[in-house]
C-alpha cells in the first residue's frame, strides 16, 4: 500500500471517530444509561445456561398440565357460581 493510500485510509478511520465522539457528544447521557443497562442485562442473561431440546418439552408439558388444571378449576368454580346464584338449575 503506497504511502498516499495508508494517509487516506488513516484520514478516514480518523473522520469516523470524529463523527462517532460528536454523535456521542449529541445524544448526551440518556443514549449511555442506555447502552450500559443493555449490556449489563445482555452480560447477565449470558452467564444463565440455555435448556437444552428435552428441558424445554419438559416445561413446556407441565406449562400446558398447568393450564389444563387451571381451565378445569375455573370451570368448576363458574358452575359453583352459577349454582350459587340458581340452586333450581
Amino acid at each position: 500500500m503506497s504511502d498516499i493510500a495508508k494517509s487516506r485510509e488513516s484520514d478516514d478511520v480518523g473522520a469516523a471517530r470524529q463523527r462517532r465522539e460528536r454523535l456521542h457528544a449529541l445524544s448526551g447521557d440518556r443514549t449511555t444509561r442506555s447502552t450500559d443497562s443493555t449490556r449489563v442485562y445482555l452480560k447477565e442473561i449470558g452467564r444463565v445456561p440455555l435448556l437444552t431440546t428435552a428441558e424445554e418439552v419438559r416445561v413446556a408439558e407441565k406449562v400446558a398440565k398447568g393450564m389444563k388444571a387451571e381451565e378445569e378449576l375455573a370451570l368448576h368454580a363458574a358452575a359453583e357460581t352459577i349454582d350459587s346464584i340458581d340452586p333450581t338449575r
